[in-house]
């Protein structure tokens, strides 16, 4: 067999096709002469917002096992644990431990005292988990 030249390179000018993905993006179409006209779609007015209770500050009253008083200032808005880690802080106690009872009610760390209706009248007695 005889030795094969080797063959030059042709360079096309013509674009690659564009990827499906991408077409609708780059090509334009005519306009239609005939306009569809838009179906009046009846809209329904916006629900009335409720806003939310106004945030107040409350001091509650913490008593522990041996009756000693310990009041905290705190929005009625947070949480629990937040304030129930500020006073196992303060009395060098284990969070997991206790537990924290409002109204005849154990109180969930991630609620607020606005959730329970807490008020500065109340008192929050912290208990040993059982």
């Amino acid at each position: 067999t005889a030795p094969t030249a080797p063959t030059a390179r042709t360079v096309s000018t013509v674009p690659a096709p564009i990827p499906a993905a991408v077409a609708p993006a780059i090509v334009t179409s005519r306009p239609s002469r005939k306009r569809k006209q838009a179906a009046q779609v009846p809209v329904a007015p916006l629900p009335a917002v409720v806003a939310p209770a106004a945030v107040q500050t409350i001091v509650l009253t913490i008593q522990d096992e041996q009756g000693t008083l310990l009041k905290v200032k705190a929005f009625t808005n947070t949480p629990f644990s937040t304030i129930f880690g500020a006073w196992c802080k303060q009395k060098n106690r284990v969070l997991s431990d206790l537990q924290f009872v409002a109204k005849s009610r154990t109180l969930e760390s991630h609620r607020s005292p606005g959730d329970y209706g807490l008020s500065e009248q109340d008192t929050i007695v912290v208990q040993a988990k059982r």
